[in-house]
């Protein structure tokens, strides 16, 4: 970039604003090296532009102003203009009120009139670029379509058994230590409601036939439940909890980007063409041990998610506000109010 030096009476609060290259055009400039340059129309006067997306103002020198054929009276500018790495900031003459032309297209804008050394076209800032369809900015995501990654949907239906039913840990008896020195307890059987027998009956059916209970005919069993025997463990159990949480965390063990909260499973990983590796994994080890998801639940590819009273993204975790405020609310609470709401 080359300026002149000159005094600049201009606010010292002004806006900064940043403008590319101001220099001769180059004969031995390559086709590479050249900077896009682009027919407009300036007030009705044909020229050449230079298009440069990363200037924030439109600038044209003060011997381009004066060949316009239509020349708006200059307007103060508050702007503070530098070239692109320059620390001295340009002189500015002002800055004028145009209409442009280009591809079909008109906008009204502003150029500001800048001093500079050499013949220098026209320079668009991307603001305009864009408005008169210059520039086009496309996001796109690069996928390897030769590797076997697979969307949401196909790992869904590949693994469909493991989204219905009533999973059951393959493999794994969870052992209940009982103190020998209590008394075993039968229950009596409960009379149940002659309205509501067949929905008990039909209930009882649906979960034998989901091997969640069992009935016991001759059997004699040290504790009776009224009605059959469950075979899964029942959260009524004062270890149910803890034991749960423990066997869903071993079956999961060796999984990178997987955790669990209970039943709640977390899974995380960078975003990339390998994205989908640890739900796939994830999947491969549930079908193996024979645990069910409810897919009417899950939630896929999000930026931002809330777990167990934390919201966790990419850029930072927070604990959820409402969560925090009714736990000092509740640690707050004289003994007496905590011990009346337990």
């Amino acid at each position: 970039m080359v300026t002149e030096e000159g005094d600049i009476d201009q606010d010292s609060e002004s806006e900064q604003e940043y403008a590319y290259i101001l220099s001769n055009r180059s004969e031995d400039e390559t086709d590479e090296e050249k900077q896009p340059r682009v027919p407009i129309t300036i007030n009705g006067q044909q020229t050449i532009a230079i298009v440069d997306s990363g200037a924030t103002v439109n600038v044209m020198t003060k011997k381009q102003y004066d060949a316009l054929s239509i020349k708006p009276q200059l307007q103060r500018s508050t702007k503070k203009i530098f070239a692109y790495g320059a620390k001295k900031q340009l002189y500015t003459y002002g800055k004028i009120p145009v209409v442009i032309f280009c591809n079909n297209t008109r906008i009204d804008t502003e150029f500001h009139v800048v001093r500079a050394i050499g013949v220098s076209d026209p320079l668009l800032c991307y603001s305009s670029a864009k408005k008169l369809k210059i520039i086009e900015i496309h996001v796109l995501h690069s996928v390897d379509t030769s590797s076997s990654e697979m969307s949401i949907e196909e790992l869904v239906q590949s693994y469909d058994d493991r989204f219905t039913g009533l999973g059951k840990l393959a493999d794994t008896k969870c052992k209940l230590h009982v103190n020998d020195d209590i008394q075993p307890i039968t229950q009596p059987h409960r009379r149940i409601p002659f309205p509501v027998r067949k929905q008990v009956e039909a209930e009882l059916e649906r979960l034998k036939s989901l091997d969640v209970i069992e009935a016991v005919s001759d059997t004699p069993t040290p504790w009776i439940s009224p009605i059959r025997v469950f075979k899964r463990l029942n959260f009524g159990v004062n270890s149910a909890a803890e034991q749960f949480q423990n066997l869903i965390q071993s079956a999961l063990a060796g999984l990178p980007g997987v955790i669990n909260i209970s039943d709640d499973i977390l899974v995380y990983a960078e975003r990339s063409a390998g994205t989908q590796a640890t739900p796939r994994k994830l999947s491969t080890t549930t079908a193996r041990k024979k645990l069910d998801i409810k897919q009417d639940k899950c939630a896929f590819n999000k930026e931002k998610i809330e777990f167990f009273g934390h919201v966790f993204s990419a850029a930072e975790s927070l604990h959820r506000q409402i969560k925090l405020r009714a736990c000092k609310t509740q640690r707050h609470q004289p003994a007496r109010k905590r011990s009346a709401a337990s």
